[in-house]
């Protein structure tokens, strides 16, 4: 018999007999780990174990019965070591293209030219119309002026401002100029006017800038 060999702490009993009336030798063990193990083996005669009874976590071969083989299960052992952690997967396909969104409250902005001027239009109501170079010409001499066509109608009348770039011919050393709207103001078109104090000379000309503010609805 070979493999199984109990120590003397897992030993705890064990029991060898004889059957006189089978001619039949028997040794029964009981240890901590393996639990009733029972071999009986004729007394003459030189023949192989007869019979192996195995009990719990017991294991026999008995290919060869002159020496067979009994084995145990030792108690569950410490879990390992965590391994090394792996390569990371390759990167996936890329995901569909989501839908556009919404387009936002202020995003619908408009603004273009004509022979009157530039102009933006908001999506609020807001109107803005400008003229970056606009010539004033002689009146008399106490003003020069035009009449500015809008590039786009207001709903309502707008606020205008007047920035001067030049003043050309005469002589008004002193003088004070006012640029403003005459009266003459409303949602298509304004009277502009530069004052002078009777000194403005035929031909004399002022360049500004316009710009009026307001809504088109």
């Amino acid at each position: 018999m070979k493999d199984y060999i109990p120590t003397p702490e897992e030993l705890t009993a064990y029991e060898l007999a004889y059957n006189i009336t089978d001619d039949r030798l028997s040794l029964k063990v009981d240890s901590g780990l393996v639990k009733d193990i029972l071999l009986t083996q004729a007394s003459t005669g030189g023949g192989g174990i007869a019979t192996i009874v195995a009990g719990t976590n017991v294991t026999v071969d008995a290919t060869d019965p002159v020496n067979p083989i009994v084995s145990s299960a030792g108690a569950k052992g410490d879990k390992g070591d965590t391994g090394a952690k792996g390569d990371t997967g390759a990167k996936g396909a890329k995901g569909d293209k989501g839908d556009t969104g919404a387009a936002g409250g202020g995003a619908n902005i408009t603004s273009g030219y004509n022979a009157h001027g530039g102009w933006t239009k908001f999506s609020d109501g807001t109107l803005i119309c400008f003229i970056t170079t606009y010539t004033l010409s002689f009146i008399d001499t106490y003003g020069v002026g035009a009449v500015w066509t809008y590039p786009l109608p207001f709903s309502i009348n707008p606020t205008i401002s007047i920035t001067p770039l030049s003043v050309i011919g005469g002589s008004r050393a002193g003088d004070s100029y006012f640029y403003t709207p005459s009266t003459h103001l409303n949602h298509t078109e304004a009277n502009i006017t530069c004052w002078s104090n009777g000194k403005w000379l035929a031909g004399d000309t002022v360049d500004v800038t316009l710009m009026a503010i307001g809504r088109w609805k």
